[in-house]
């Protein structure tokens, strides 16, 4: 079991989406809420400014570098605004674990996201790996 925790966004861009994980995996699987979540806040009126996403999976593939890489994809809902509806969620997160941190070791790399018509691309990953 291993744990992924961390942020994906512009930090410094005002108003710019920021994505707040914390992603258990069992192997290769994504396990869904309420054991992973996600959470998107953004510099906007509520309620869409802090928006509660449900996971239903995803997965985790260990690039074969030095040092490690891993792929996640993940995917889920959003019913922020109405319960009744749905808007769909999919992230891709590429991390590179930190040659100089031991533990916990640091990842970085890059995210991207849609939730619904919304499209994130490329934005910085800081990201710790609990084993």
């Amino acid at each position: 079991m291993s744990n992924f925790n961390g942020n994906a966004g512009n930090s410094g861009m005002p108003g710019a989406p920021i994505m707040h994980f914390s992603l258990h995996s069992n192997g290769n699987v994504i396990l869904p809420s309420p054991f992973s979540t996600v959470n998107i806040t953004q510099a906007i009126a509520p309620p869409l400014g802090n928006r509660h996403i449900q996971i239903t999976g995803g997965h985790v593939v260990i690039l074969p570098m030095f040092p490690a890489s891993y792929h996640i994809t993940i995917h889920g809902f959003d019913h922020t605004v109405n319960w009744f509806v749905s808007v769909p969620f999919t992230a891709t997160l590429i991390l590179h674990r930190s040659p100089l941190a031991i533990f916990p070791p640091h990842l970085y790399g890059t995210a991207s996201w849609t939730l619904g018509n919304q499209h994130i691309n490329n934005v910085p990953v800081s990201a710790t790996l609990n084993p």
